[in-house]
């Protein structure tokens, strides 16, 4: 069962972070219990795939969207999709790339966002998470191969797309971008994946991370 998020969902997710009875069960028994109705790792890997890849059109950013719960055998299970906006395309012309990797927030309140504020301060799944960024952030230490490679997966796609939204030249142009000092060049998908690998590499090693 698909449960778009913006309806039931939003009452198991407040029963699950918010509700005081399960507050109080969670310091009598620990947190474990939130994994007989949480898959806690599909969690923690979406809300690591929108930090990472700068999606912020997500839950991860100012309108908590663009995701759904699937609950299967007893547990709740997260889905992440329309991530055409990743790669900071969404409204700040890329100065998401500076967001910061360790609350995996941006333009959000983190009391506003429960599921993602609350497993991060269990240190087991913080953890996990980190992992998670580490393990994304190495798939793509070499963004133009990347592109390469999955430009030449779709490129007779997009040509033969008759609801194309770009044309096949506007395809080639995009992704033959270099990165420059144009505002507009800084989100292209070859510059600022390379720069937000930088930017979360040199948190990782940071003291205070």
């Amino acid at each position: 069962m698909l449960i778009p998020v913006r309806t039931e969902t939003k009452y198991w997710h407040d029963y699950i972070l918010f509700n005081p009875n399960v507050q109080i069960h969670w310091l009598r028994k620990g947190y474990k219990f939130i994994e007989d109705i949480l898959d806690v790792d599909s969690f923690l890997k979406g809300f690591a795939v929108n930090a990472v890849m700068c999606n912020y059109d997500s839950y991860n950013g100012m309108m908590a969207h663009n995701y759904y719960v699937m609950y299967n055998e007893g547990k709740m299970h997260y889905v992440g999709w329309d991530y055409n906006l990743s790669l900071g395309n969404f409204m700040d012309y890329g100065a998401s790339v500076n967001s910061d990797i360790k609350t995996g927030l941006y333009q959000a309140d983190a009391n506003q966002r429960p599921l993602i504020k609350n497993l991060l301060q269990i240190p087991e799944y913080y953890d996990r998470y980190i992992g998670y960024v580490k393990e994304i952030t190495r798939m793509y230490t070499n963004p133009q191969q990347s592109v390469d490679k999955y430009a030449a997966l779709i490129r007779d796609h997009v040509k033969a797309d008759p609801r194309a939204f770009f044309t096949a030249d506007q395809f080639e142009t995009n992704i033959a971008k270099s990165a420059n000092r144009n505002v507009y060049e800084t989100q292209n998908r070859r510059a600022l994946p390379v720069r937000r690998n930088q930017q979360i590499s040199a948190r990782l090693l940071s003291s205070s991370f």
